[in-house]
């Protein structure tokens, strides 16, 4: 079975994904320099899908261009 099981992709954008902010610090200059944007899929079950498995399975199943196309 594959990470995302019998999801399709409109069965996940439906589930809803949520975006977060993690700041990038640089340690030489002692501030936040910058922000990393992390976004990540519902599973329907009240938790989140794998994101690195998500991502293979992504590119694999050609989903890719479809959401950053």
């Amino acid at each position: 079975m594959s990470i995302t099981g019998a999801y399709t992709w409109e069965d996940i954008s439906s589930l809803g994904m949520e975006a977060y902010f993690q700041p990038i610090y640089n340690v030489e200059k002692h501030r936040i320099t910058g922000l990393e944007a992390l976004f990540r899929a519902r599973d329907g079950k009240g938790g989140f899908l794998d994101p690195e498995s998500l991502v293979q399975e992504a590119e694999e199943c050609g989903w890719v261009h479809e959401t950053c196309g």
